[in-house]
């Protein structure tokens, strides 16, 4: 499986002790890669425990909880299109997938020796996105990867992934695609789970968290770059979408 097109929100390699924290995927699927430790990961009332030398794909349409006392782990949070969409998450023990592991280590070396920061669109942005997409497509060779069918759901996600930052309405939506109000907002829900209007929020909220992880930007500066009129109408909405 090749990806028509392919984004990142951030990735890198990062180590977390003593947290439990809830992980909404919506708009963002997550590749893990545990270097050290360990973590629980919740899904409803299912329980995986992430391994040391495992590679995990969580794709956008699943909520999850990780739990950990101490994980090292190198990540990748990413869009495509065909866009992922999965009833569980993907479990690769590098160890029985010698091919899959060498295409990994190279991506891994990668992060490790450059500390890429993807919102700064460096030179090794495409780099990374080149491997990331011969990885996928091994993953998809080894297990395969569901991914939703639907030409219109699929550009429709596309384009909000490309304009997220910019004032876009449903109703705008669905005539650049010659649809009805109510019949795209109900072929956009049969395959997300949730509307145009609430995907683009949380999609939103969740670049913002990847952003303010990062400790680069200020809030303000985040709540302009994900298309909010400042960190007070962010944080409300953060606040908004993880208690709910």
């Amino acid at each position: 499986m090749l990806m028509k097109s392919m984004s990142f929100s951030t990735y890198g390699r990062l180590t977390v002790r003593n947290r439990e924290f809830p992980t909404r995927t919506t708009g963002i699927n997550k590749l893990w890669y545990i270097n050290e430790g360990e973590a629980l990961c919740k899904i409803g009332t299912k329980e995986i425990r992430l391994q040391k030398g495992h590679l995990y794909l969580i794709p956008q349409n699943l909520n999850v909880t990780l739990s950990t006392d101490f994980v090292d782990h190198s990540y990748f949070d990413f869009f495509s299109t065909p866009t992922i969409i999965m009833k569980e998450i993907i479990d690769v023990d590098l160890s029985e997938y010698p091919i899959i592991a060498a295409a990994f280590n190279v991506l891994n070396r990668i992060v490790e020796k450059y500390s890429i920061s993807i919102t700064k669109r460096d030179s090794y942005y495409d780099l990374v996105r080149s491997y990331l997409n011969n990885l996928l497509f091994l993953i998809n060779d080894a297990f395969g990867i569901p991914t939703i069918t639907d030409d219109v759901v699929n550009s429709a996600l596309e384009y909000i992934h490309k304009h997220y930052f910019m004032k876009i309405s449903v109703d705008e939506l669905a005539k650049k695609y010659h649809l009805e109000e109510g019949t795209f907002i109900r072929r956009f829900k049969r395959y997300t789970n949730t509307t145009p209007y609430k995907y683009l929020k949380t999609l939103r909220v969740n670049i913002a968290m990847s952003l303010m992880d990062e400790n680069t930007y200020t809030l303000a500066t985040i709540a302009e770059m994900v298309g909010y009129s400042d960190a007070a109408t962010l944080s409300h909405a953060i606040t908004k979408c993880f208690h709910k």
